[in-house]
């Protein structure tokens, strides 16, 4: 996006587990790693409260804001840094999954003219493929979190388990399985249920 718009930095802002601060992320771009080191540094330690600064305000309204200068941001820990610097303009985006906010960006900029139509809609783009993203990786979270419940519980059952295929191949058994039948789970796995899965076939 930085390249993309010329702006000179970006971070992203995520928020804590509780919902209630912004603690800053290690996500930057800048275009000069000395000029922006220090601004860096205190942006680092800042948690933002809800409301506080600008990624805080656009952590409550859920939407885009653009501030013509940021060094009169009374609220913010870096205005005068980005005085300091030569920053004028900063612009935030929230990035949603349906209406929660999984992160904020902040970009600055020198100028304090504000971003073009064309900006502003690449912007837009910008921050709904991010949450579409972040959303397939929640799911895939809770998917594999949820798979590795049920791979638990079915290991660890005292009954012996199996699962077959529709055609009635063997796919999977637990260690009460093996127990019972004297086979390992090898040995079981892509049989047939017709071979006759029993303690008797097992002892013959």
């Amino acid at each position: 996006v930085c390249l993309h718009t010329g702006w000179l930095a970006g971070h992203v802002y995520l928020p804590t587990t509780d919902g209630q601060e912004l603690t800053p992320s290690s996500l930057w771009r800048v275009s000069d790693l000395d000029r922006f080191e220090t601004f860096r540094q205190v942006t680092q330690t800042a948690q933002l409260a809800p409301g506080v600064g600008l990624p805080g305000r656009v952590f409550v309204s859920r939407s885009p804001a653009w501030l013509v200068d940021i060094t009169q941001d009374t609220h913010s820990p870096t205005a005068q840094i980005a005085r300091d610097i030569g920053l004028k303009a900063g612009f935030a985006l929230p990035v949603l999954v349906k209406e929660e906010v999984v992160a904020v960006f902040e970009f600055f900029a020198q100028e304090t003219s504000p971003p073009s139509a064309d900006t502003l809609e690449v912007m837009a783009h910008v921050g709904m493929q991010l949450g579409h993203v972040v959303e397939r990786q929640l799911s895939g979270d809770v998917l594999r979190e949820r798979e590795e419940q049920y791979r638990r519980l079915f290991e660890n059952a005292n009954d012996a388990l199996a699962t077959f295929t529709p055609e009635g191949y063997v796919t999977s058994v637990n260690s009460a399985m093996e127990h019972l039948l004297g086979y390992t789970r090898s040995e079981l796995i892509g049989d047939h249920f017709s071979k006759g899965l029993t303690p008797q076939a097992a002892a013959e």
